[in-house]
């Protein structure tokens, strides 16, 4: 498998690195753009054409940095700094499936008693790279005394690493007119974010402009050093992204994507918390019962979050069902608190939930090449903020799949009823999810985009950007009425 950097996967097929490059770039902190190719890939060769695919969409320009991820790298116990290969001045396709290939082979070694033996089953990024004006690393809490350390040097980072010039150092926060005023806010936000000290790479370009290029745990600092003593010690947490405000206490129950939305209904009980992956339209009657929810998306345009603001009831993003289902079960009592951003619960039954092989089922259709017409239509749409236009692009889009469906219906022609699900699946896709990095790359930032939908969804619609994201609401809203005819619905046909 190959992921976007801005997509998501399980951490222990794209690696720690990865993974949480992954995240910060779907939470919309400025990660270089690229792409993963996951520790499944064992042949780096059969998959170069997927490959210059990704590269031409997403990077399309030389040089790369081809880099390792591993999930023994940067975890709470040991970073593996240097362990691994990264290659930067890639200035070619040639050059870069080489280099892909000699990182790849980087896994396979044995550390030691640094740590355990490594099969390489290891994971690859490929990312843009920037030319830095300066680069560094911010541990936000100084390993060896009080306080925080920022240390930079002009230009790439390896000069600092490797000895070759030595480091200027930060250990007082610098004014807002300085380069470095940015990086010293994202660490905060990020220590907060993973509830622990961070040890951030970043690099900032001419136009002053900051990148994350790494963000992990510091390894060598004792816990007891930086813990916060929390009123709910007894309680295990997860920081997610706050999708919808206010505090719920109830019973979870998991409710995935694959189970049928009327059986959902049926045995989903009035009140409970709702933890899925990311439940779409064809399942508002659970969320209509539910007392707030915890999901693995953590876009705030995505059907959960709208949803949840509309019904008023708390919605936290971000969570890695999959774990968490590892460490509770359906009726485990657990708390949503979106002050902190956090949900908190009690491990109790962790032992006998890790030998289970029960994985959540993600809904994956490949796009056809007539949604891609349909979605750079609605691309460059939203891209424009043509509310009018956008809004009879989506709607044909919509009549497109439901003319597959009705065609699959009469012929019972299976080509049909995937030009269908396509449509269902990937378009649904592109108005939660993708939409809101489309306008991030045109320049709003975080805050502007809650600002306005928040606003939107009280209703108050002003200006351009809150017209298009109420169309993209109505029309994600809608969606799943233009996936039954007659009774007949899609997702109950495979």
């Amino acid at each position: 498998m190959i992921y976007s950097i801005n997509s998501f996967a399980e951490k222990e097929e794209v690696g720690n690195k990865a993974f949480v490059l992954m995240q910060l770039s779907r939470s919309n902190y400025n990660i270089p753009p690229g792409f993963i190719i996951s520790s499944r890939v064992k042949d780096i060769i059969r998959v170069q054409e997927k490959v210059k695919e990704y590269f031409d969409e997403i990077i399309s320009e030389f040089p790369v940095i081809v880099r390792s991820s591993s999930p023994h790298e940067d975890s709470k116990n040991f970073s593996y700094a240097g362990q691994f290969k990264s290659i930067p001045d890639v200035n070619s396709f040639e050059d870069l499936i080489k280099a892909i290939i000699e990182v790849k082979n980087s896994g396979i070694q044995d550390f030691g008693k640094y740590g355990e033996k490594n099969n390489g089953d290891i994971a690859v990024i490929i990312q843009k790279q920037i030319n830095p004006k300066y680069s560094g690393v911010f541990f936000t809490q100084n390993p060896i005394s009080s306080g925080f350390i920022i240390e930079y040097v002009s230009g790439h980072l390896g000069k600092m690493i490797s000895g070759r010039e030595d480091s200027h150092k930060i250990i007082s926060p610098p004014k807002e007119d300085s380069p470095f005023s940015e990086i010293y806010q994202l660490g905060e936000q990020l220590e907060d974010y993973y509830d622990s000290p961070q040890d951030i790479e970043f690099l900032i370009d001419s136009n002053d402009k900051t990148w994350i290029v790494q963000a992990r745990p510091i390894t060598t600092i004792k816990k007891e050093d930086y813990q916060k003593i929390d009123l709910k010690k007894h309680l295990e947490s997860l920081s997610g992204e706050v999708l919808s405000l206010g505090n719920a206490v109830g019973k979870i129950q998991f409710i995935y994507d694959d189970l049928n939305p009327e059986e959902a209904e049926k045995i989903f009980e009035e009140g409970n918390i709702l933890g899925t992956y990311v439940l779409f339209p064809e399942f508002n009657k659970v969320y209509q019962k539910a007392g707030g929810v915890i999901c693995m998306i953590d876009s705030i345009t995505s059907h959960p979050a709208i949803i949840s603001r509309e019904l008023g009831i708390p919605c936290i993003g971000g969570i890695n069902i999959t774990e968490l289902s590892k460490k509770i079960k359906d009726f485990d009592e657990v708390i949503i608190d979106s002050e902190k951003g956090k949900i908190f619960f009690k491990s109790r039954i962790k032992k006998i939930l890790e030998k289970s092989d029960k994985k959540i089922t993600k809904v994956e259709f490949t796009p056809t090449k007539e949604f891609m017409l349909s979605e750079e239509k609605i691309k460059k749409d939203i891209e424009e903020l043509n509310s009018q236009k956008l809004g009879l692009d989506i709607l044909n889009a919509k009549e497109v799949m439901k003319k597959h469906f009705s065609e699959f219906l009469n012929n019972q022609d299976k080509k049909h009823l995937n030009e269908a699900k396509s449509f269902l699946y990937n378009l649904s896709n592109l108005l939660q999810n993708r939409f809101i990095l489309i306008l991030k790359n045109k320049g709003f930032s975080h805050e502007e985009l809650l600002r306005s939908f928040s606003e939107t969804d009280s209703g108050k619609v002003n200006g351009k950007l809150s017209e298009v994201y109420s169309v993209i609401k109505e029309h994600v809203q809608t969606l799943d009425e233009y996936s039954i005819i007659n009774g007949k619905k899609i997702w109950d046909y495979k």
